[in-house]
């Protein structure tokens, strides 16, 4: 059993977006974890989980990429206990967890979107695509793209597309409370930058 306290938050209001941190070694593929949370007030939420047994994460080498005519496609193994595989593209972040690109005119941070997708064991990603109508792939910006083997709860949490109009909640993996305690775990990176200027801010 491990111990854990809530990380304070510089928020002078209510703790929403709370942190709990957890000392403990590395995790063991195929064994069960389980998640028990007391709160001050004596309300008890409970969740299991077991990490997938992915391979060893494998890092590829950068790669340019010209969006108007390359696909950015990646293969890669099963892992056992997967439910599917996260591919995430992020733009470059500094410090403070923004994305951004450095134009001789300066840096310029970038609107927050991250590309997320739910797949088998491979993707093809047009450069040409978009998200809420805006091109995920920006000339002159480097990515990072990162495949991750999911379980069950993760999937069906983060997956699953909620309608604002209707009282539907997400599905929520956790015994007495309302959230997620699943595994993720990344198997496969890679850079690519993004031939072309970002335009003058």
């Amino acid at each position: 059993m491990q111990a854990a306290s809530e990380s304070a938050t510089s928020s002078a209001g209510p703790n929403v977006d709370a942190r709990y941190d957890v000392a403990m070694g590395s995790l063991t593929v195929g064994q069960p974890y389980h998640l028990r949370v007391v709160t001050a007030d004596g309300i008890v939420a409970e969740g299991d989980a077991i990490v997938p047994a992915a391979p060893p994460p494998r890092t590829l080498a950068e790669r340019r990429f010209d969006r108007t005519r390359d696909t950015l496609r990646l293969v890669w193994p099963r892992a056992t206990g997967a439910r599917a595989y996260e591919v995430r593209v992020l733009t470059q972040r500094d410090s403070t967890g923004r994305g951004y690109v450095d134009t001789p005119n300066g840096r310029v941070y970038l609107p927050p979107g991250d590309f997320v997708t739910y797949v088998d064991t491979s993707v093809a990603i047009n450069g040409t695509v978009r998200r809420n109508d805006v091109p995920v792939f920006l000339p002159g910006v480097r990515y990072d793209v990162i495949v991750s083997a999911v379980d069950d709860h993760y999937y069906n949490y983060f997956a699953h597309d909620s309608d604002p109009y209707t009282p539907t909640a997400l599905p929520s993996s956790l015994r007495g409370g309302v959230g997620v305690f699943g595994a993720i775990v990344p198997i496969l990176r890679q850079s690519i930058v993004v031939e072309g200027s970002f335009p003058a801010p």
